[in-house]
């Protein structure tokens, strides 16, 4: 099990103290747990609006796996449910940045939306073609992934790691981290689901849209200018929540452009992802 940094907000917030270990943590075993049946699955709808990978049909029987480029478990997963992808779709959620090269995987995977480029890595351990125009959607994936990380440590029990699975069941919505060792049983565990077609996720959408990006070379930091600013998983209002600014503050990293003003993009975990708050929302001060 290899041995690496938790991410965590590099700011300080009440959020450093949690253990969080999907970044760390690759699972060879099944530690499993469920949710109770409610009207609304906040958890799903949150993965649902990330940079997935659709692998097999039909889509309505679904489920999530948020995996890391490095996890072997997670190769191991990929080819042994080959034979699952004729009866459910499988959405491989690329997360875990970890370096400089698994970034730049993710980043591939996340833009590609394209299973053959998976089974590239999988089957190579590496993808020969990686093209970076930005780390924007792989800041959507990693900061939502960690905003629901509580969620996702409460339904299985433990500090998620790679890879979790995560999809509707009889009982309710069903999360375990590690694979079964026996993935068949997902054909029957896993609930058809209506509500999420592919089509309707908005991460390509929020992807697609015009963005300019222009380094801040000053050593600042970003404070908010009112007790609570939202910070965004992208530089749009519409984009998910990841956490709160309050209080705390944060190494401001660029000015992004959009077509609706300015917003400051801020280094808000320790791997790497960032965060985006309104510049009119927040006062930038020297470090």
């Amino acid at each position: 099990m290899p041995a690496l940094p938790n991410p965590r907000p590099s700011g300080l917030t009440r959020r450093q103290i949690l253990p969080i270990a999907a970044a760390a943590v690759a699972l060879p075993s099944l530690w499993r747990g469920a949710a109770a049946a409610t009207g609304e699955a906040p958890l799903v709808d949150s993965l649902f609006n990330l940079a997935w990978i659709a692998d097999g049909s039909p889509w309505q029987k679904h489920l999530y796996v948020l995996f890391a480029p490095w996890c072997p478990y997670c190769k191991a997963l990929f080819h042994d449910s080959r034979g699952l992808v004729s009866g459910l779709q499988i959405r491989w959620i690329p997360a875990g940045s970890r370096d400089e090269k698994s970034r730049k995987y993710n980043v591939a995977l996340a833009r590609s939306r394209d299973v053959k480029v998976l089974n590239e890595l999988f089957t190579t351990g590496a993808i020969a073609d990686v093209t970076v125009p930005s780390f924007d959607s792989i800041d959507l994936n990693e900061g939502v992934i960690f905003s629901q990380s509580q969620e996702l440590d409460r339904l299985i029990g433990r500090s998620y790691g790679f890879p979790t699975l995560v999809y509707p069941g009889k009982d309710g919505i069903v999360a375990m981290s590690g694979a079964p060792d026996d993935v068949g049983t997902l054909l029957k565990d896993v609930v058809g689901d209506g509500r999420y077609p592919p089509d309707k996720s908005t991460a390509p959408g929020l992807l697609a849209r015009p963005l300019t990006e222009t380094p801040i070379e000053e050593s600042l930091r970003a404070f908010a200018k009112d007790k609570s600013v939202a910070m965004r998983a992208l530089p749009f209002a519409d984009a998910p929540q990841v956490d709160d600014l309050g209080g705390t503050s944060y190494r401001a990293l660029a000015r992004m452009q959009t077509d609706a003003g300015t917003w400051i993009a801020v280094s808000y975990l320790t791997n790497g992802i960032r965060a985006y708050v309104p510049e009119d929302w927040v006062e930038l001060r020297p470090s």
